[in-house]
């Protein structure tokens, strides 16, 4: 019997979003909630070439999951497990122990005495190192995790130190990455829209808003001399990501106004000078930055000398008086 034909003869799934897969020695197995909101699995037994159907929750006394619930799969050392939540907000979990051939359920709320989870919240895992962390939402808006610690699960608020607007909001949905493999980052939307990230960092959770991040402007100034002195008028050139341009005041100072992230380059020039450097880059800035200018006449104090010229300063320029002209 193919996939659709077994479906019709079987309780059809309530929600197709509430699916999840996994792959066990005998093929690929996928697992939903019924009209009933009992897990099942249908899978695909490679040996036979046939599909087989089963109801999770009768088979392992489990609890029923609430209308709509996410759920969230992963694979332990014992075979799979599944995680959904029930109608009192609890997680719940029902796992197949490869040893024995059993399907076995586990209230980890109860077990945990984790903070019930908000309706319609999504499940997010990550397997690491230190263990399997599923990530939900409590009716606080808090994110939380219940985890498998070495021996036991634990449960704990990620979110005890956050209020206001950097809460995940109701609807957020949640995912994670990883930087170095062991240290989950978790991404929500907060209350006002934005994008977070909130991960353990030097013994402490810290969290970052994303989209305040990109919108961030920090600036590129600074000053041009000559000869120690501020040197005004110099026309200073921004490219790269931005364009503009601007003048040095009479201190010789001049400042940009730029976007993180990107790539700037900022050139003088003004007639008769050379200067060092010629420009200054920035690639992929993410703080403010300084760039100095030093301003320089071909031929003039502190260049080749020439016995046949002065150098003076005439209203704030240098001025080359050449054979006592």
């Amino acid at each position: 019997m193919g996939l659709i034909g077994l479906l019709a003869a079987a309780p059809t799934p309530a929600q197709w979003r509430s699916v999840v897969t996994f792959t066990l020695n005998d093929g690929p197995h996928i697992a939903f909630l019924d009209g009933n909101q009992h897990l099942r699995q249908i899978w695909y037994n490679t040996a036979y070439n046939i599909w087989f159907g089963q109801d999770l929750t009768a088979a392992s006394n489990g609890t029923p999951a609430a209308a709509g619930s996410a759920l969230a799969s992963w694979m332990q050392s014992d075979g799979p497990h599944i995680a959904y939540l029930d109608t009192g907000g609890h997680v719940h979990q029902l796992w197949y122990t490869i040893s024995t051939g059993v399907w076995n359920h586990q209230d980890l709320s109860a077990t945990t005495n984790a903070s019930t989870a908000e309706a319609g919240t999504p499940l997010n895992i990550f397997s690491g190192p230190d263990g399997d962390h599923i990530f939900y939402l409590d009716t606080n808006q808090h994110l939380d995790q219940i985890w498998w610690m070495n021996t036991q699960w634990i449960w704990q608020d990620l979110m005890a130190d956050v209020s206001g607007v950097h809460l995940p909001s109701a609807t957020s949905g949640l995912a994670n990455f990883t930087l170095d493999g062991s240290i989950p980052q978790i991404v929500f939307i907060d209350q006002v829209g934005d994008l977070e990230q909130r991960w353990w960092q030097n013994n402490q959770f810290v969290q970052q808003d994303l989209t305040a991040l990109l919108a961030t402007n920090f600036s590129i100034s600074g000053q041009v001399t000559t000869l120690g002195s501020p040197l005004s008028g110099v026309n200073m050139m921004l490219s790269g990501s931005a364009s503009g341009g601007t003048t040095t005041d009479a201190n010789g100072n001049y400042s940009f106004t730029v976007q993180y992230g990107g790539t700037y380059t900022v050139t003088p020039s003004l007639s008769g000078y050379n200067f060092s450097p010629a420009s200054l880059t920035f690639s992929y800035l993410n703080s403010n930055q300084v760039a100095n200018f030093s301003g320089t006449i071909p031929g003039g104090p502190g260049t080749q000398p020439n016995a046949a010229r002065e150098f003076i300063r005439f209203n704030g320029q240098v001025v080359v008086v050449e054979n006592g002209h």
